[in-house]
């Protein structure tokens, strides 16, 4: 039986504009702000992931993409595999969003 390969670009949510897709944290680009939107994986990875920060809509800045995957969540700063970040989905933090509209 052959396997039909998904690619993140193809990946949409119901709930969004045809714009906007979801992609693994590690093909994220380097100085991204962006939103969990879901954790793919075991119960238990998904609860560890949780328990750490990972939550579906929290606000993840991607720092680096080399061999670890750098990021800050929850005002800490993580290193993840690349295997742990493919289970973690995103999307670009949405420029509506009241932070963005603060007066400066």
């Amino acid at each position: 039986m052959l396997r039909k390969r998904i690619f993140p670009s193809m990946v949409k949510s119901a709930f969004m504009n045809s714009s906007t897709t979801f992609t693994p944290l590690s093909e994220a680009e380097a100085g991204s702000v962006l939103l969990v939107e879901r954790l793919d994986g075991t119960e238990q990875v998904c609860r560890r992931l949780r328990e750490v920060g990972f939550c579906e809509k929290a606000e993840v800045r991607l720092l680096s993409r080399g061999g670890q995957i750098i990021c800050n969540v929850c005002g800490t700063r993580l290193a993840l595999s690349r295997k742990l970040a493919n289970k973690i989905w995103v999307k670009p933090f949405p420029q509506t969003h009241p932070l963005f509209s603060k007066n400066k």
